[in-house]
């Protein structure tokens, strides 16, 4: 969910002949129905082959087994298991796609480029995350401060 900002229910449905590891991406079909691009470093192509053949479902790229799909109550109690792990408190799975988006603008991704890999139809739903970046706080206050500097 976090290295391509999936959310839950594109994980629960994600099919193994999404991904095309030759260029490196996912095709993710998604809310409404859409098909958004999202790229995957190799390393985690590597990994996510080696999940699948434990299972082999036809159909799923995460499931429990050959023909059980993963639930979502099953995602969450794994999420949940691994914030008490890590001393976290609980959170939901959306969490997993807020930081994604999050971590991409502190980067530098535009708002619009974001907003092609999260599936936004609308750029205000894509803005609301730049308030989280801490850089646009930083950008803000320095930028304050030299206003500020010849007032005094």
């Amino acid at each position: 969910m976090y290295v391509g900002g999936l959310r839950i229910g594109e994980v629960i449905g994600f099919h193994p002949r999404w991904i095309d590891a030759r260029q490196g991406i996912a095709r993710v079909i998604g809310k409404g129905d859409k098909e958004r691009i999202v790229p995957l470093p190799g390393p985690f192509i590597d990994r996510l082959r080696a999940m699948w053949l434990t299972h082999r479902n036809p159909t799923r790229l995460f499931a429990t087994c050959p023909t059980s799909p993963l639930y979502v109550n099953t995602l969450n109690d794994a999420l949940h298991l691994a914030c008490e792990d890590a001393g976290l408190p609980r959170q939901r799975s959306h969490v997993l796609r807020h930081s994604y988006a999050t971590r991409l603008l502190e980067r530098g991704v535009s708002p619009l480029a974001l907003q092609l890999l999260m599936g936004h139809q609308n750029l205000r739903t894509t803005m609301g995350y730049l308030h989280l970046t801490l850089p646009l706080r930083t950008t803000i206050q320095e930028t304050i401060a030299d206003l500020s500097r010849d007032l005094a």
